[in-house]
């Protein structure tokens, strides 16, 4: 079975906080604007409000490679 990474899991991951993960994920779906991917699955209706959604981790894994290299902040670290 495909397992995938909520919003929470992607801040964990990267070290980011999960308000910046948020407005990242939220901007990509809701406008299609920024890097961030699109997620890789969606349970209901997408850019609901009641909608889940997940992403896949060599995704974001390679979207955060690029992102802490070329947008360092304090609380970015690279993933080891």
């Amino acid at each position: 079975m495909k397992r995938y990474l909520s919003v929470k899991q992607i801040a964990e991951r990267t070290g980011q906080p999960y308000e910046t993960i948020r407005s990242l994920a939220g901007r990509k779906i809701s406008k299609g604007a920024g890097d961030f991917p699109l997620p890789a699955c969606v349970v209901g209706e997408l850019g609901g409000r009641s909608a889940t959604y997940g992403w896949d981790d060599r995704e974001i894994d390679d979207w955060y490679a690029g992102y802490a290299l070329n947008k360092p902040h304090a609380r970015s670290k690279m993933i080891e």
